[in-house]
């Protein structure tokens, strides 16, 4: 509905969970959000309202980090870094080091099939320029 960004959602597993169901969690201390989707942490106009993002939303939940990209992240890449990311963030790393771990983890793999590709290859800051860390 236009003018009210609480009413965007986003589909996952066949269910549309919205903005304001979102609002209601409690992540407490600690918690915090990986997001790997394309954009998810660009500010775009929801329902005519600039200034939603998923990660906008996910704050005012109290969440206390989020990673996301800001631009398109190679899927089958994505598919392969998070799992990862996920790991070391297990493993008890912050979510702000465990992102700059996994970054330079992934791009120094031999069998990476994205490295040695020049400036957009992974073992680049460039490839990895899209992913962002928000909070603390």
């Amino acid at each position: 509905m236009r003018g009210k960004p609480l009413d965007s959602g986003v589909l996952l597993s066949g269910d549309i969970v919205r903005f304001s169901d979102l609002l209601n969690l409690r992540l407490g201390r600690g918690g915090h959000a990986t997001l790997a989707v394309c954009s998810a942490a660009e500010d775009q106009a929801i329902n005519g309202v600039d200034g939603w993002s998923f990660a906008t939303v996910l704050f005012h939940a109290k969440c206390s980090a989020i990673i996301a990209p800001l631009s398109g992240l190679d899927q089958h890449y994505a598919a392969r870094f998070f799992p990862e990311l996920h790991k070391t963030i297990a493993g008890g790393t912050d979510t702000a080091r465990a992102l700059v771990v996994t970054m330079r983890a992934m791009g120094a793999k031999p069998d990476d099939p994205f490295k040695g590709q020049g400036v957009l290859g992974s073992d680049s800051p460039c490839f990895w320029a899209p992913l962002v860390h928000f909070g603390w």
